[in-house]
């Protein structure tokens, strides 16, 4: 079986054919094309042995590609290379993967509690302006604001948190709350 990231979670690979099964051949074979952060790597390699049933993995990487052409990663090759135990490179190469987690985690954390101020400005708006669930949207009575609250959803979902609670309160007058744990 040769997989790429999908394959690596939720595919079960059929390991009761005798020959995939054979010792003597090693049993299910899964290559690698890419390396991914450790956990999802964990699972991989999970998918060699399924069901008390012998397994191996080989990866191949193309050094044409990621993580090998990123700047930041100049010079994997070559250290890679002179490591002599293959789970040494491995080792490496799952350092490279995960190093990036930590900012995709920040990004992360800074667009939920973007949507969350959106999401708390929008219930907000709705108590300041109620108006039944058949009623038409945009209401009559508040069509300009209505509008205005649809085109700063779309306008603002990309901005921090602090900088919607200002424009909020600019915009409509609503006073955010501040996410929890915050200092400003």
């Amino acid at each position: 079986t040769i997989t790429d990231l999908w394959g690596g979670r939720g595919h079960d690979f059929d390991c009761k054919v005798e020959a995939a099964n054979d010792a003597s051949a090693g049993g299910l074979l899964v290559i690698a094309t890419s390396v991914p952060d450790v956990r999802e790597w964990i699972q991989w390699k999970g998918r060699t042995a399924r069901q008390d049933r012998p397994g191996q993995y080989f990866v191949i990487l193309n050094q044409k590609a990621a993580p090998f052409t990123l700047p930041e990663c100049s010079g994997l090759a070559n250290k890679i290379g002179k490591l002599k135990l293959n789970d040494l490179k491995i080792e490496e190469l799952l350092g490279v993967a995960d190093s990036g987690i930590g900012q995709q985690l920040a990004n992360y954390k800074t667009e939920q509690e973007s949507g969350e101020k959106l999401n708390e400005l929008t219930e907000l708006y709705y108590v300041k302006n109620p108006r039944k669930f058949d009623d038409d949207w945009p209401s009559q009575s508040t069509n300009a604001t209505d509008l205005l609250l649809r085109t700063f959803l779309t306008d603002h979902v990309d901005k921090p948190p602090d900088q919607i609670r200002k424009l909020a309160k600019d915009t409509f007058g609503i006073e955010l709350s501040k996410p929890a744990g915050s200092w400003w």
